[in-house]
């Protein structure tokens, strides 16, 4: 009566080997197709010749050790000629093998997903609190952006000119930015490590945050000091050996 006992023993450990090595052989295989889109992927990046949302892109591809065309408008005349046949008629655009791609926050994920990054989770849930933050992110940016491109916005000149926008900067400064750092500081208090997500390593909301805290203190030298972990974000991202190698040319 053991016999038939011993041959079930063996069967599901059989079963649970094949297991493993299908999942190795799974997990060995992306890798392999990751590494050969990483050498063989014609990618070009376009935008204009400044940092803005062109930066935590540029930073995304060369942090997941992507080569790319790093492609910069000559003249905003350049840009007015092409934009007729761009999908949502701006940049940046994503040009990967042909195919264009458009909008920054997407770009990020797509670029991370595509090429395997650690940049953005595999895990659903962790992948959705990154996700949170980058719309955070965007969120703490609209009215500074609205003030930027009034028309863009719908906002006629005898609505929002660049005199009462001046208004609205001063509002963001004091009131709007403050408080969605806070929102930020709470979360890296929550981090179990230096990155806004609690993960080992930087994701594209690290990148994102950073470049925009970055580019607010570029244009508002003035501004009060971000909190110490927020900083220290900041100089994580800018300090990472693929970042500080990246010396483009770029205007602010």
């Amino acid at each position: 009566h053991r016999i038939p006992m011993i041959e079930s023993t063996t069967s599901t450990q059989l079963i649970a080997a094949g297991a493993v090595a299908v999942a190795v052989l799974a997990m060995s295989h992306k890798k392999i197709v990751h590494f050969w889109r990483r050498r063989t992927s014609k990618v070009q990046l376009t935008y204009f010749d400044v940092k803005g949302l062109g930066e935590p892109i540029r930073y995304t591809l060369v942090i997941a050790g992507v080569p790319f065309e790093d492609y910069r408008f000559a003249s905003r005349d350049e840009f007015i000629a092409l934009k007729p046949s761009l999908r949502f008629g701006q940049v940046p655009c994503l040009k990967l093998d042909g195919d264009e791609y458009f909008q920054s926050a997407s770009l990020m994920r797509f670029i991370a997903r595509f090429f395997g990054s650690s940049l953005y989770p595999s895990s659903a849930k962790l992948a959705a609190t990154v996700d949170a933050f980058i719309d955070q992110i965007k969120d703490m940016d609209i009215g500074k952006s609205v003030a930027s491109y009034k028309r863009r916005f719908g906002f006629p000149e005898e609505v929002l000119n660049d005199a009462n926008a001046e208004l609205v900067f001063t509002l963001w400064r004091n009131e709007t930015l403050p408080r969605h750092l806070s929102f930020f500081e709470a979360a890296l208090e929550r981090s179990q490590t230096t990155w806004i997500a609690g993960t080992s390593g930087p994701t594209i909301a690290d990148i994102f945050l950073a470049t925009q805290l970055n580019s607010y203190r570029t244009k508002w030298p003035d501004l009060p000091p971000f909190p110490t972990k927020l900083q220290a974000v900041i100089e994580g991202i800018y300090t990472l050996p693929e970042v500080a190698a990246f010396q483009p040319s770029s205007k602010l």
